[in-house]
């Protein structure tokens, strides 16, 4: 999923069987579903309560309320209460609001199907909806084990409630996918991509289907789809590309599109 905000700040503004157990030690660095993030560390382990339910939100959140004034306090103490009473108010009125959006329209569940669309669907809708319900990201975690089921939620039972790992909601899809895809899935996805020809396809659906696959894999970037697209797309669009001035070391992926969808509504 690309272009995603920074998901450790809500408030600044997506085969065959896994089921491997302990960390994945495969494959590049780069990830095939979600940006990296990498702020929060995905290895240590987290100290606070994993309760995955809504009834816990707010007590570590607000806290205590803060003492009102009274007569016998300095101008100085009163100025501070008066601020602790601001903050806690706006508190208050931000935990009301999570509370009333997190019942509308949620996410659907996932239960760990080996299938990269639906995965990528569940994470762009998780994202989107804990980015506007303002939740942080201990709060982003806990929620996304109410939508999960089946293999999908004994990833969160293993690494969330009994491990307790500390994840930015990145790494926590990238961990998702690591346990629930076969160990081999990107490899296979890479021959996928290797092996995508235009064929009758038009030219946007060729991009998008190289860019798909592109995504699952994770370490390939726009380079590397524009010198695929240009090596097996259909001939005429090679030659008038050449005949333009254009170079596959050189064009960019906009300007690949916008020239081949041209060249395309003139054949």
């Amino acid at each position: 999923m690309r272009g995603d905000p920074d998901d450790n700040d809500p408030d600044s503004s997506d085969p065959g069987s896994g089921g491997r157990e302990g960390p994945s030690n495969r494959g590049p660095p780069h990830r095939p579903i979600a940006p990296g993030d990498s702020s929060d560390s995905s290895s240590s382990t987290d100290d606070s309560s994993s309760s995955d339910g809504l009834s816990s939100f707010g007590s570590d959140f607000l806290g205590e309320e803060p003492s009102s004034t009274i007569t016998a306090d300095s101008d100085q103490t009163k100025a501070r209460k008066r601020e602790k009473k601001r903050r806690y108010r706006a508190k208050l009125n931000k935990l009301r609001y999570q509370q009333a959006f997190l019942k509308e329209d949620p996410p659907f569940t996932y239960k760990g199907e080996v299938q990269v669309g639906l995965f990528k669907k569940w994470c762009r809708e998780l994202r989107d909806w804990v980015r506007h319900a303002r939740l942080d990201r201990k709060k982003s975690i806990r929620i996304a084990g109410k939508y999960l089921s089946g293999r999908a939620y004994q990833f969160y039972e293993r690494d969330i409630l009994d491990l307790r790992k500390r994840y930015s909601l990145t790494e926590f899809f990238e961990a998702l996918f690591d346990y629930i895809f076969p160990a081999d899935f990107r490899m296979q996805q890479r021959d996928k991509f290797d092996a995508c020809r235009q064929d009758h396809r038009s030219v946007l659906d060729f991009l998008r289907r190289l860019q798909e696959i592109a995504d699952t894999v994770g370490d390939i970037g726009e380079h590397e789809v524009v010198l695929a697209f240009w090596r097996r797309c259909q001939p005429y669009l090679r030659a008038e590309l050449t005949k333009n001035g254009y170079d596959a070391t050189m064009i960019s992926l906009v300007t690949l599109e916008s020239e081949c969808v041209r060249y395309e509504k003139a054949k």
